[in-house]
């Protein structure tokens, strides 16, 4: 998932290596990214981005209160 700020609230792995893309063939490879680069401008636009962050962070918060 790539955020808006990066590292200090960077959730998941935005190396190149972990990309969708990497599951399918070379020649398949450039259509998927740009379908995943449409999809996460379509996405951002809604504001589902967003609205995923900030759950996500919430369950983290959650887990941490739960553990101690």
């Amino acid at each position: 998932m790539v955020t808006k700020s990066t590292p200090p609230n960077q959730i998941g792995d935005t190396t190149s290596a972990f990309a969708l893309s990497t599951f399918f063939p070379e020649k398949a490879q450039p259509w998927v990214e740009w379908m995943c680069k449409v999809g996460y401008k379509v996405a951002n636009m809604c504001r589902l981005v967003d609205a995923m962050q900030s759950c996500l962070k919430k369950r983290q918060i959650e887990k941490a209160k739960q553990k101690s």
